[in-house]
């Protein structure tokens, strides 16, 4: 479980995971009985001894365990790099690669690179009340945890994924007006890094709070001009700007998105 938490290293911190163990919990589970995961924990022969182990620990500050030396797939057995590869592949499936976008000599490290809008031209799931429709799986009366979409009857949907029936987890949320969020939620909010895109072409890329710019971040207009610096309840500090101006409206903060 440690493996999920935020880890100091020698060169820097590696940050806390979105998801933790027990979210994965049950797919380790099936996974050990489908591929028959089997071996001695005490007798890998990959393991190095245990002075250099102890060493490693002193070093990475980390608790190092041995993996199984083997599992098999009916009458193919296949090392344990395998299993890691495995491992690695389902977490590159289920969650989008992270990307860095420099702008002039700004950098920003983005955490979600979502995909294109999936088509919801199918029976929705759930429809709710008011009319919005639900597309994915849907559990005792709310979204599942995993990726879905919503669609509202004003026109704006969000596309991405879900814990404990709120938008949480990287996603996008599209307004009818034209302009988009893409990046990270929780509690339904804009929370974490994030791309905001505006109907004349502005965008903004760094940090985000309670659905407002807040922290390190970059406005580009569309002419190609750039604005960073630190932002605090969608302004930047020092200057007249603000993540959420349009050309023919006053600067405002961002709409509040309706909740599920």
């Amino acid at each position: 479980e440690q493996d999920f938490e935020a880890v100091t290293w020698q060169d820097g911190i590696s940050p806390e995971w979105p998801i933790k163990y027990a979210d994965w919990e049950p797919y380790y589970t099936e996974a050990e009985q489908l591929y028959q995961v089997h071996g001695n924990q005490q007798n890998d022969p990959t393991e190095p001894a245990a002075t250099q182990v102890g060493a490693a620990q002193t070093l990475v500050k980390g608790s190092p365990l041995r993996l199984p030396v083997a599992l098999g797939v009916g009458a193919v057995a296949l090392s344990s790099v395998a299993l890691v590869a495995a491992g690695s592949a389902i977490y590159l499936i289920t969650r989008p690669t992270a990307s860095s976008i420099t702008i002039g000599t700004v950098s920003i490290a983005l955490v979600c690179d979502e995909p294109a809008l999936p088509k919801v031209n199918n029976e929705p799931t759930y429809v709710y009340a008011d009319g919005t429709q639900f597309f994915g799986e849907f559990i005792d009366g709310k979204p599942a945890d995993g990726r879905g979409s919503m669609v509202y009857p004003n026109g704006n949907r969000y596309d991405g994924e879900y814990r404990g029936g709120q938008r949480s987890g990287c996603g996008t949320f599209t307004f009818a007006s034209g302009r988009q969020y893409m990046g990270e939620f929780a509690n339904d909010l804009f929370s974490g890094r994030g791309k905001w895109t505006l109907e004349n072409g502005d965008h903004y890329l760094g940090n985000f709070e309670y659905n407002r710019c807040s922290g390190e971040g970059v406005y580009v207009f569309a002419d190609g001009t750039t604005k960073s610096g630190i932002w605090q309840q969608g302004r930047l500090l020092g200057e007249d700007v603000s993540c959420d101006r349009t050309d023919d409206s006053p600067m405002r903060t961002p709409v509040e998105l309706p909740t599920t």
